[in-house]
């Protein structure tokens, strides 16, 4: 994937700068040889770093439209090319096009697409983007869109909202428990010790969930347009035995949720984006296990195996995962 940014961040500086060699050529779009004049290295340079500070900001930005947990090249993609779409909606130096071909080149474009596109790449939106439960949602998060806090009073700030969503969606979720597919998670998950075993039974139409994150986002468009917006992450685990049958044996820990987008300013509120990793989804599930007891693809068993469980898998004893649990340091979850 990383080449593929590359790839593509070359692609994109060679566009910008093809009038420049056209005019230092007389047309013929071929340098001649010997030292580049001074001022045509110095106009190279800055449509370089222009193009450079531009691809940094996409793939940060995209970073807020990928799904809360297990998140594929392919996926990355998408969320680079709906983040884009929603900022600069005239491609005119052909950025997303240039990301497009560099993934489709290294062949890590998703799965479930026959065209490459922006419209088969970019994420769906809802069909009913004013759900019933938003209104309520928003007025449980408090921002005062104020950049002077420090970053104790940012920290306590997103955590007063974090704990504020999380027991508006428990009381949601308590009278319609429908609601749980909306978000990718599951009602009737228990909560776990950290070696799997049950610590507290959580029957529907409960369930035990995390809001991982709530965050408020302002972005300033190229034609000088403010974009206001809340990323909220929510998750929920589950201890999945290797064996099938007991977690003593090994398990692994199998995530799912929603990362949602939504517009708050008074008047327009709405949900935006709802990009969901379904908890329940036998395929990931199946795809996790393989990669856990070492029955992946061949050539990819011991070093992905090595990477992400220390070559060995979770038993009774403490965690084995030194690179995919890297920001899972506190065990339990945070909401209860």
């Amino acid at each position: 994937m990383v080449y593929a940014v590359y790839e593509a961040f070359r692609n994109i500086v060679a566009r910008r700068t093809a009038d420049l060699i056209r005019l230092a050529t007389g047309g013929s779009g071929e340098l001649p040889p010997g030292a580049i004049p001074p001022d045509l290295v110095n106009r190279l340079t800055v449509e370089t770093c222009k193009v450079a500070r531009h691809v940094l900001r996409m793939c940060i930005r995209a970073l807020d439209y990928c799904p809360p947990v297990d998140i594929t090249f392919g996926e990355y993609l998408r969320a680079l090319i709906t983040s884009d779409l929603e900022m600069v909606p005239n491609d005119r130096y052909g950025y997303r096009v240039a990301f497009m071909e560099a993934f489709r080149k290294q062949d890590i474009l998703p799965t479930d697409i026959r065209t490459v596109s922006e419209e088969t790449l970019s994420w769906n939106t809802l069909q009913g983007r004013k759900p019933t439960w938003l209104e309520d949602v928003i007025k449980s998060i408090a921002f005062t869109w104020n950049a002077d806090l420090d970053r104790s009073e940012i920290f306590e700030r997103n955590e007063q909202n974090r704990w504020s969503l999380w027991r508006q969606l428990k009381q949601l979720f308590q009278a319609h428990p429908e609601f749980y597919a909306d978000f990718g998670l599951s009602p009737g998950v228990p909560r776990y010790h950290s070696d799997g075993t049950i610590k507290q039974e959580r029957p529907t139409p409960d369930s035990t969930f995390e809001v991982y994150n709530v965050r408020p986002a302002r972005r300033i468009t190229p034609d000088g347009d403010l974009r206001t917006d809340i990323i909220a992450v929510i998750d929920q685990r589950r201890a999945i035995p290797l064996d099938g049958k007991d977690v003593k044996n090994g398990f692994f820990w199998f995530r799912g949720g929603a990362t949602l987008i939504i517009d708050p300013r008074k008047g327009k509120e709405e949900v935006r984006y709802t990009i969901v990793k379904n908890s329940d989804s036998e395929s990931r599930q199946q795809r996790q296990r393989a990669m856990a007891t070492g029955t992946a693809a061949p050539g990819m068993r011991t070093s992905l195996r090595a990477l992400y469980f220390g070559g060995q898998v979770q038993g009774g004893g403490a965690p084995a995962e030194p690179f995919a649990m890297l920001h899972a340091g506190r065990g339990e979850y945070g909401n209860d």
